[in-house]
């Protein structure tokens, strides 16, 4: 190489002749068009929700669920995702399919009572979480339960949670 040639400009050219092999081995990532190299797909996707980019981790992943619709995963990055952004809408449709395709994980659950309460849905908040049999989560969907009461003007049925919950605490004889 002789010495007329920087280390740092020798480093470059190598190092860019590395990447250039690397990028034509693989697909290049192009957040347009939301396509993922082959390989980095969870680097890729956890990387954006690192980030807080989740309308791109959506893009993505409302292709990747399209292509492949029971994707626990996808669909629960997806829900996730939605989430994040306040589209508790979309957020309870993907933990909707979670709760249909796996009854027994009872955090999909609790997620979807979650996104409907956000969403507005007090009935099925309230259905969804009063489901929840997991005792790990029984302080999170009394409360969920109490809330939704609450928001559907059903202040006996606020009550009757709480006494139920709560008999003789002098704090829930306000409501």
């Amino acid at each position: 190489l002789g010495s007329s040639i920087h280390p740092l400009y020798f480093f470059l050219i190598t190092s860019s002749s590395y990447i250039s092999s690397y990028i034509t081995k693989y697909k290049k990532i192009d957040m347009s068009s939301r396509t993922v190299a082959e390989g980095t797909y969870t680097t890729t996707v956890y990387g954006l929700i690192n980030e807080g980019k989740y309308e791109d981790v959506v893009q993505i992943l409302t292709q990747e669920v399209s292509n492949f619709p029971g994707s626990r995963a996808g669909l629960s990055l997806l829900g996730y995702s939605y989430y994040q952004m306040q589209n508790f809408t979309s957020a309870a449709q993907c933990y909707e399919q979670l709760v249909k395709a796996y009854p027994d994980i009872q955090e999909y659950r609790m997620y979807l009572a979650q996104s409907q309460y956000k969403a507005g849905l007090f009935p099925e908040s309230v259905r969804t979480a009063s489901a929840v049999t997991d005792e790990a989560f029984a302080e999170r969907t009394l409360k969920l339960q109490v809330l939704a009461k609450y928001d559907m003007d059903d202040l006996q049925g606020t009550r009757n949670l709480l006494d139920q919950a709560m008999p003789g605490d002098p704090d829930t004889s306000m409501v």
